[in-house]
């Protein structure tokens, strides 16, 4: 909003306390936010992460089908580390286009003042996870439009981390495979932190190795 005032006794017509409406200018403005959440901030390997993005018309005016709200949720430092499960993308909005494009999402749609869209999906984390260990994605929407996304901002509503917690064993003996009574065959067996959570004394991570077969 924007308005004008002229001096008293100057004979003009924007003279407080004025109502002519021609003293004021009112330009809606345009804005909507994203929020993005993970149901995890922490998963093994074969978790089931949903992702929900809540979309909201903060402004005042409404995004029609020719100013469409958009936005792009970006999943490549996702689906290194987990498979996108079939039919789970889907949105609440009935006129929300929402499709895959390579290890995009994108998400376009009407939204009314005061209006709100959810888009979901679920990926699942690979076993074993041969990336990053680390589910990391962000949502950018273009410039100019009034998205709280824009590429360059540092929104933590535009951008989510799941940490990977796993870890990996490995078993060897000594000799070559052939002993004799009386020989002594020594094991070890390696573990080895491959994600991004530290174990702990609380919770630590732990292993069997039956010796059945071995003891007799």
């Amino acid at each position: 909003d924007n308005g004008i005032t002229t001096p008293p006794d100057t004979g003009g017509n924007c003279t407080p306390p004025t109502t002519d409406p021609a003293c004021e200018a009112h330009v809606p403005a345009k804005s909507f936010d994203v929020v993005k959440k993970a149901s995890e901030s922490v998963a093994v390997p074969s978790d089931v992460i949903t992702y929900t993005l809540t979309v909201t018309n903060t402004g005042q005016s409404d995004y029609d089908a020719a100013n469409l709200v958009q936005y792009t949720d970006h999943l490549a430092g996702v689906l290194d580390d987990a498979t996108l499960v079939a039919g789970s993308l889907s949105s609440s909005g009935q006129s929300v286009t929402v499709q895959l494009d390579g290890t995009d999402i994108e998400v376009s749609g009407p939204l009314a003042i005061g209006d709100t869209f959810t888009v979901t999906y679920q990926v699942t984390v690979n076993a074993p996870d041969t990336g990053d260990a680390a589910l990391t994605n962000v949502v950018t929407s273009p410039p100019d439009i009034g998205g709280n996304c824009q590429p360059g901002n540092t929104d933590p509503d535009c951008r989510n981390t799941v940490k990977v917690e796993q870890f990996s064993a490995k078993k060897t003996a000594s000799g070559t495979g052939t002993v004799q009574p009386g020989d002594v065959v020594t094991y070890s067996v390696t573990i080895t932190n491959t994600g991004q959570v530290a174990y702990t004394a609380g919770a630590p991570a732990t292993f069997t190795d039956p010796l059945a077969d071995v003891l007799d």
